[in-house]
């Protein structure tokens, strides 16, 4: 997040010479070939593109980082107030991409999806959540916190009744935040099967 609305700095964020009051924030969102197979454009049934959910206007998007400049990967900005990008490109083969940076003006709660029809492909809307990577971090820090405590527990003095019940006790929580951690680090990963990725 850039800035945040309601807190007291001496930032001031103009858009078109006028204030912004609300939140504003940058996300960075890769898109690319992840499979065999090539995407010309010739394939894409309905228009890829990026879409804020819910919707809000995309102040700037910026594309940086394409793969090889034969790709041509563009965006089309006129459509940034509507709260969504849409994408172009020539020819994507495989591990061919790029980067498209989006300011918005929502917090980081606001969900980014990449939505496109491809020729051949059962696609689901890929999605990303800038506010997940928080989530993903503290789930970490846990499974370490867990790892450390079981660690302890074992080299310490206590009677091993007390050291399993305390193991015991604490192991399902650990699992939960182990299965919680691989579902959203793959989700965040990953791209629902799309031979496009976030």
């Amino acid at each position: 997040m850039i800035v945040k609305a309601g807190q007291s700095t001496s930032l001031r964020v103009l858009y078109k010479d006028k204030d912004l009051d609300t939140d504003v924030t940058a996300v960075q969102v890769s898109i690319w070939n992840q499979g065999k197979d090539l995407i010309r454009k010739e394939q894409i049934l309905s228009n890829a593109k990026i879409v804020t959910r819910p919707l809000v206007p995309v102040l700037e998007a910026t594309v940086s980082k394409p793969s090889r400049n034969v790709i041509d990967f563009n965006i089309d900005e006129s459509h940034l107030s509507e709260g969504y990008v849409p994408l172009s490109w020539r020819i994507l083969e495989q591990d061919d991409g790029a980067v498209v940076q989006l300011v918005y003006a929502g917090s980081s709660d606001i969900e980014i999806q990449v939505e496109a029809t491809i020729e051949g492909q059962a696609v689901a809307p890929t999605r990303f959540a800038p506010g997940r990577n928080w989530f993903i971090l503290l789930l970490l820090v846990n499974i370490i916190g867990y790892a450390v405590m079981s660690v302890r527990l074992i080299k310490s003095h206590m009677p091993i009744i007390v050291r399993i019940v305390l193991l015991l006790l604490t192991l399902p929580i650990c699992l939960m935040s182990v299965y919680y951690f691989i579902r959203s680090l793959m989700g965040a990963l990953t791209a629902s099967g799309s031979p496009y990725g976030i």
